[in-house]
């Protein structure tokens, strides 16, 4: 087994060099959109020792993200200094490990489904881009699948060391990405529960519950806690108001309608500002969580305009997003091709979108795309054949999966990207090896009856 998943690492590793052997080395390509955000924020670390933004007037505390992924960055900084490709050498190798990982997950359904599942991983697009990203999704990737693999294992045997693995990867992910913020309760009732299913006692499922809950809060206290002193705010981020406005509310909108998301989005914004010196206040005045909390109250208010149906069908084309778009689509050498911008191509559907959106794009762009989407769907059918599979053969675990998919789903909503399928990656890696598996037994299995 050791062998099998250092062997797993090296060939994941490899292909990552290999990646970013091939990227742009130009500054101003790694650090497209969020990317600078993070350098900069990671510079603040090495120079201040805070988790702050640098204005006229001084530091000032940085609102908008968690601060995870900019001390793994500071750290790299501190060690290699401002070198962007040295943190994605320790990023890939990082990613390496999310391979060995997710390797290991599989190998507790069965031994034989390791290895397959980790050469699966290793060269698993979505993964391999994201790992030559300035962006906080690779390292969430890792501790998010730790977590996995210790739920995984909690899963087997209700022991309580598993489930305080569990919730100290989950808060560090969270600490990383506060996407899962809302998994600690959720996941809180099967702490309690699966020990008593294995017969461990009342005692140990109340202490596997407490070590879980506690393992996941740690690491969010001291966020929690300055934001609560400086902003009057139990909330680890002032992005919600901002995402309300700016995503959810507009895209549910061209659900409706067909307004384009970013016309959306600037008239709410204008509504906000419009009430905000209704009541007498300036923008600027206010700090990041009140302006979050005024954001907010417009973007729920928009919602409530729409009907049901137009909310079902945008978290749907979400959903569908999310599954089904090639990674290829974020990779940065593919997005310097000619071609529009998907967000900003109107469409009455979905469907009608994305063909306007192929039409008005470069040939080499369609043809990556194009192959891109016919190997999704071929995935896809293979993950759902595994996913059938694995419920009849450990009806716990394809739960606990399904679950797992069907929370990022929810949670990001109509907000499409292949980056927000990166979460449940590992579970639909392990689900297309099951199926690649499960396909070769029967293959096998033929022949010989065809020998026979």
């Amino acid at each position: 087994m050791h062998r099998v998943l250092l062997i797993v690492f090296g060939i994941a590793v490899v292909i990552r060099l290999l990646n970013l052997a091939t990227l742009p080395t130009d500054p101003a390509t790694l650090l497209q959109e969020d990317a600078s955000l993070y350098w900069a924020g990671a510079a603040v670390f090495v120079d201040h020792g805070s988790f702050s933004i640098v204005t006229e007037k001084g530091l000032i505390p940085h609102t908008e993200r968690v601060p995870g992924y900019m001390l793994f960055l500071a750290a790299v900084r501190a060690v290699f200094g401002d070198s962007l490709f040295a943190a994605l050498i320790v990023q890939s190798l990082i990613d390496g490990l999310t391979c060995v990982l997710t390797a290991w997950m599989a190998a507790q359904l069965s031994q034989r489904l390791a290895l397959p599942t980790g050469l699966l991983a290793a060269l698993w697009p979505n993964l391999v881009i994201h790992s030559g990203t300035i962006l906080s999704e690779s390292q969430f990737l890792f501790l998010f699948t730790a977590m996995l693999a210790a739920a995984s294992r909690f899963l087997q045997g209700g022991a309580p060391r598993w489930a305080a693995a569990a919730g100290l990867a989950l808060g560090l992910a969270i600490l990383t990405r506060p996407i899962a913020q809302l998994l600690p309760v959720l996941m809180a009732p099967a702490a309690l529960l699966l020990p008593l299913r294995h017969g461990r006692g009342v005692g140990a499922a109340i202490l596997a519950t407490l070590l879980f809950l506690a393992c996941a809060t740690a690491p969010l206290l001291p966020l929690l806690q300055r934001n609560y002193d400086r902003f009057d705010a139990l909330a680890l981020t002032s992005q919600s108001g901002t995402h309300l406005v700016g995503w959810v509310a507009p895209l549910v909108r061209r659900a409706a309608d067909g307004t384009p998301r970013g016309d959306g989005a600037r008239e709410l914004k204008a509504a906000a500002l419009k009430r905000i010196a209704a009541e007498g206040r300036t923008f600027e005045e206010m700090n990041d969580f009140e302006q979050s909390r005024a954001f907010a109250q417009i973007g729920l208010e928009a919602l409530g305009r729409y009907p049901v149906s137009a909310i079902v069908k945008a978290w749907m084309n979400g959903a569908a997003i999310n599954l089904a778009a090639p990674a290829v689509a974020i990779d940065v050498r593919v997005r310097a091709l000619p071609h529009p911008s998907f967000d900003a191509t109107q469409g009455g559907s979905l469907l009608q979108q994305v063909t306007n959106f192929l039409t008005q794009t470069s040939a080499a762009y369609l043809l990556i795309m194009g192959s891109g989407i016919v190997l999704s769907f071929l995935f896809l059918g293979l993950q759902a054949y595994g996913g059938v599979v694995l419920v009849r053969s450990t009806p716990w675990v394809a739960v606990f999966a399904l679950l797992c998919i069907g929370y990022f789903l929810a949670v990001n909503g109509p907000v499409g990207s292949p980056k927000y399928r990166l979460p449940f990656e590992p579970i639909l890696i392990v689900l297309t090896a099951i199926a690649l598996t499960s396909i070769a037994d029967r293959i096998r299995r033929g022949a010989r009856r065809t020998q026979g």
